[in-house]
């Protein structure tokens, strides 16, 4: 048995999570360590490229929010970082396999998850439970939905896939995550604001979606959460387009947030539609 093969038989594989036409995705119980990771193997030998590709994109994050998380604690004094690692998947591993005809395999992890079963996509919620989320519940994701998309803006990395099946929420972690980076890319110097508006849309729709919202008007299900419109016309203004900077959007949604609710910790909630 190679190492490829060795490494392949340390997992066992749970069942089919899904596929798309470049890759399928098992949950997958590893016997070194005892934990669950998603295991994604391509499709063909001819979508390795792409496994590549989120292979290479995961770890520069990756390495890029650790420098980051060192100068910070440094120059702060904090021991605690920018938190980046909680939005992000983490590669924990990627080799060609050649009992699967050399097609390549990425093990990935999402933090604070300890079973694939504490992941739930965005769309979920609404699609098969005919569920909708909360405003309290959809502040915290569309705030980490804005982190992620601050980080990978200032890294000339744009993900290409912001839709209601990419969005990973772990709703009792509070952690919000994009899962595939197949179809990630590098920019040449700063991403383009028309891009950047582009996400910041695309971010602000699933999360309206989620709360039963309309994606036309803006409007929102009446809600005791909901004292005015203030937070449903800032939605609106990320839906329409009318913020091209993710770190700015950032920093006037919390102060919304501030001004409008008082800072505790709310369980996540959803409600028949």
């Amino acid at each position: 048995m190679n190492q490829t093969q060795s490494k392949l038989a340390n997992y066992d594989l749970l069942g089919l999570i899904g596929e798309t036409a470049d890759y399928r995705v098992y949950a997958a119980y590893c016997k070194s360590d005892r934990r669950e990771y998603f295991l994604k193997i391509a499709s063909t030998t001819a979508h390795n490229g792409m496994l590549e590709r989120e292979a290479f994109v995961l770890r520069d994050l990756r390495s890029e929010m650790e420098e980051i998380n060192r100068r910070y604690k440094r120059s702060s004094g904090s021991k605690k970082g920018l938190g980046y690692k909680r939005c992000f998947p983490e590669l924990i591993d990627t080799f060609i396999s050649s009992e699967q005809g050399n097609r390549r395999v990425n093990i990935i992890a999402i933090y604070g998850a300890e079973s694939i079963k504490d992941l739930v996509p965005i769309e979920q919620w609404r699609t098969r439970e005919h569920k909708r989320i909360d405003p309290k519940s959809s502040a915290w994701m569309m705030g980490r939905l804005l982190k992620i998309l601050t980080f990978t803006n200032i890294n000339g990395v744009v993900n290409e896939k912001i839709n209601g099946g990419n969005i990973l929420v772990n709703p009792f972690e509070h952690h919000v995550a994009l899962f595939d980076w197949t179809q990630a890319r590098y920019v040449n110097g700063t991403v383009p604001k028309k891009i950047i508006k582009h996400e910041i849309m695309q971010a602000a729709q699933q999360v309206v979606l989620a709360l039963g919202g309309d994606l036309q008007t803006g409007a929102l299900p009446q809600s005791d959460q909901l004292v005015d419109n203030r937070y449903a016309d800032f939605l609106k203004q990320l839906m329409d387009g009318k913020i091209s900077n993710s770190d700015h959007a950032g920093e006037k949604f919390y102060l919304l947030l501030e001004d409008i609710w008082e800072k505790e910790f709310h369980p996540f909630t959803t409600h028949n539609i």
